[in-house]
């Protein structure tokens, strides 16, 4: 901001300059009348102090409010608070759902899905084209081999006649098959004989796929415990889902993922990394409330870290879910429990 007086018009100018929203520059000429009093002639010099100084002031006020005016026209027009950043780049929302989603389809702490520019899809699942893509999408894992057109017909529409039932399967599969080309390149076909779903996306990656690759190693690494941790920490596998079929793909996974975080947890130095045995036998606990591997975890770190009121709470927790389910006391007290070298606990 400038200031001018053009001593033949008897005038001030302010003149401003600033950057809009669309990056360019805007300006601003404002002019005010000087004096803005006329000065009296007077012979006592006080008189003429007075006009001079009132003059000044309203000078000033004009200035400062000009300031002000040009500060809160600014701000407005970038939509930011005074303070903070003036300079925001321009950023897709899209595109940062898309860089923040880590799995396009998620099986653990429920269902869902989200298409390529990651927006959610679950919502375009009818709990019958749900229940149909689960159910090509698991029997399609389990053996990669499918499932066969009877076995859907006896698992969704059991109650149909054998022509009503081929109907029904042709419209869902096509309107599921709608969805998909949303989410990447996908395929259901029967050229084996038997439905299945075909990812032809190399880069696209769900939770499941990915969890079973981190655990059917001959030896999963830290990093692999780890990864599948941060999968398992957003809840059981499909929970919000209860199917009588998916009854047997939720034990397999819950299985494979308990024997494999105790068979490392049998080699686990605890005292090398207590937060890390900690996370462990919480993961161990999401699937099975009453492991004692995991209860002498909980209860071992949280002895080495001096927090025995936490040891006895988590012991005792213990305690009370071992009676409800096995509808006996269990053997050892606190004492005699931790003091036991982990590989001869009862697995």
């Amino acid at each position: 901001m400038d200031l001018f007086f053009d001593e033949n018009a008897k005038k001030l100018y302010v003149y401003t300059s600033f950057l809009n929203s669309n990056n360019q520059t805007d300006f601003g000429i404002y002019s005010l009348n000087y004096p803005h009093i006329p000065i009296i002639e007077n012979t006592q010099s006080n008189s003429k102090l007075a006009a001079n100084f009132w003059a000044l002031i309203i000078i000033s006020l004009f200035i400062t409010s000009m300031i002000g005016l040009l500060i809160m026209s600014y701000f407005k027009k970038k939509q930011i608070k005074p303070g903070e950043e003036t300079i925001i780049p321009k950023t897709d929302k899209k595109e940062e759902r898309l860089v923040a989603l880590e799995y396009p389809i998620v099986f653990f702490g429920g269902f869902q899905m989200f298409d390529k520019k990651g927006n959610d899809l679950t919502g375009k699942f009818t709990p019958l084209i749900k229940e149909l893509f689960l159910i090509l999408w698991l029997y399609t894992h389990k053996n990669n081999k499918g499932i066969s057109s009877q076995k859907l017909k006896d698992l969704l529409w059991y109650d149909k006649s054998d022509k009503s039932a081929q109907n029904n399967r042709a419209v869902n599969i096509t309107k599921l098959k709608t969805i998909l080309k949303e989410l990447g390149d996908f395929s259901i076909s029967k050229k084996t004989g038997y439905w299945i779903i075909e990812n032809n996306s190399e880069n696209l990656v769900n939770d499941y796929s990915q969890l079973h690759k981190n655990l059917l190693k001959s030896k999963p690494t830290k990093e692999d415990i780890i990864h599948t941790i941060s999968i398992t920490k957003k809840g059981a596998f499909l929970n919000n889902l209860d199917y009588t079929w998916l009854d047997s793909f939720k034990q397999n996974i819950t299985d494979l993922i308990v024997n494999n975080f105790m068979n490392y947890a049998l080699k686990l130095d605890i005292d090398e990394d207590l937060d890390f045995a900690i996370d462990l036998a919480d993961c161990i606990f999401n699937f099975d409330t009453t492991n004692e591997i995991a209860v002498f975890l909980k209860c071992k770190v949280y002895n080495i870290k001096g927090n025995h009121s936490l040891a006895n709470d988590t012991f005792n927790k213990f305690l009370k879910e071992y009676n409800i389910l096995y509808g006996q006391e269990f053997e050892h007290n606190f004492n005699k429990f931790i003091s036991q070298d982990i590989n001869n606990l009862h697995l």
